[in-house]
């Protein structure tokens, strides 16, 4: 492997690693490694490129755009959801950030999804049930419309990091199991 390859290969490893840290912290991360390594600042403009001839880029971080400037099927690929309740929580975070949809039904989950181009969901009113009764996502707001839980929110905001998402899924389910809990001890 020539050291053009070792480098990219590095690379690739380090946006792999970067990318699971939350968005406000990357600058953090990144400012820290450049130190650790004592790499100065008059050095950061220049990159090697494969016949070693060096050229001046532009040093300053790409941040990731915001979820009004893409597209649908841009921010659900960002996402990364792992099954249809993370999906509904990402597109009801779209539809109430972007397109200013607070609250929203199966129809809208639906169109969102097919704007998306990602295949059907087969069965969305159970879904959108699941991500009520079992998830604490969403939660009703009148004439069959739902809108997104503060851990609906957090969810659309922790992905593409699954091990966010496995904290907050703990932390609505514990409330859900008090919440029968409760009911338990009511009617006995």
């Amino acid at each position: 492997m020539s050291n053009y390859e070792t480098e990219m290969v590095a690379i690739a490893n380090i946006l792999k690693e970067i990318e699971k840290i939350d968005e406000g912290s990357r600058e953090a991360a990144l400012k820290f490694i450049i130190e650790r390594l004592g790499i100065k600042s008059d050095n950061l403009g220049t990159v090697r490129t494969q016949d070693q001839a060096s050229e001046v880029i532009d040093t300053k971080p790409t941040t990731p755009k915001k979820a009004s400037d893409q597209s649908i099927e841009e921010f659900l690929q960002n996402k990364k959801p792992a099954n249809n309740y993370q999906l509904i929580a990402c597109i009801g975070y779209y539809l109430e950030q972007v397109k200013n949809i607070k609250e929203f039904g199966t129809t809208e989950i639906r169109e969102a999804n097919s704007d998306a181009r990602l295949p059907v969901i087969s069965n969305i009113t159970r879904d959108l049930k699941n991500s009520h009764y079992q998830y604490n996502f969403v939660m009703p707001s009148g004439k069959g419309k739902k809108k997104l839980t503060t851990y609906g929110i957090e969810v659309a905001k922790a992905l593409p990091d699954q091990e966010k998402v496995k904290t907050i899924i703990k932390k609505s389910r514990a409330k859900i199991n008090k919440k029968s809990s409760s009911k338990k001890k009511i009617n006995k």
